[in-house]
């Protein structure tokens, strides 16, 4: 798995790198061609990033009504399912469920088969009580801990916090080494206030942002 990741990872940072040399995300470098979105003009924030993962990787995708909607909240799910796309190379079959992968994922669940896929890459996992909750709105720590696994070792032990990365992030926070890592690499800033507001839901703009900036960090070694 670690190699299939990695050649993905190398593809995207290839394309990443021709189309914006910069490496910048701001409005200056937001190509026209995200203006199919109504609500994704080119002053727009993380047009940069949204028009990334929209043409150039094609990994998300818009609304029925033509609207991309960047402030909506990510599912579980919705999580999984992007994160397979983007994370499978072109002729990689995700397997059809065969098990239940959680209790609460039956064998029609019509994303049973990413969410099997990314619980076998070990990069989404499931609460205490054993279930995955498709439904629910995924979390910015939980997002950052599911990039972590991505680049890092899924199944190895979680990394050391040693100092707060944002005011709200104690080193008692169980994913603590994990928004560090994040912050370290540039994956995120946290919002303006200089918090980072882990427990509040991933929008689709910051699901965007958050996994550009993963891919620009260049494939694992």
């Amino acid at each position: 798995m670690r190699r299939s990741r990695s050649i993905v990872v190398v593809a995207l940072v290839t394309a990443l790198t021709a189309f914006a040399p910069a490496g910048r995300a701001d409005a200056a470098v937001c190509p026209g061609t995200v203006g199919y979105f109504p609500d994704v003009p080119a002053t727009q924030p993380f047009c940069y990033e949204i028009s990334l993962v929209t043409t150039s990787f094609s990994f998300m995708h818009g609304y029925p009504d033509g609207t991309f909607r960047p402030g909506a909240a990510m599912s579980r799910q919705a999580v999984a399912s992007t994160i397979t796309a983007l994370y499978r190379e072109s002729d990689e079959i995700v397997p059809e469920c065969e098990v239940m992968p959680f209790p609460d994922v039956p064998l029609d669940h019509p994303f049973c088969e990413q969410i099997q896929h990314v619980k076998n890459l070990g990069l989404m996992k499931a609460y205490g009580d054993g279930t995955f909750r498709p439904a629910n709105a995924a979390t910015r720590q939980s997002m950052i801990v599911l990039l972590y696994r991505s680049r890092e070792e899924p199944l190895g032990p979680d990394p050391a916090c040693t100092e707060a990365p944002f005011p709200d992030v104690p080193i008692t926070n169980a994913f603590c080494g994990e928004i560090a890592w994040a912050q370290a690499n540039g994956i995120t800033e946290g919002y303006s206030d200089g918090t980072f507001r882990p427990a509040q839901v991933v929008t689709r703009q910051a699901f965007s942002y958050f996994v550009v900036h993963t891919i620009m960090i260049g494939p694992h070694p």
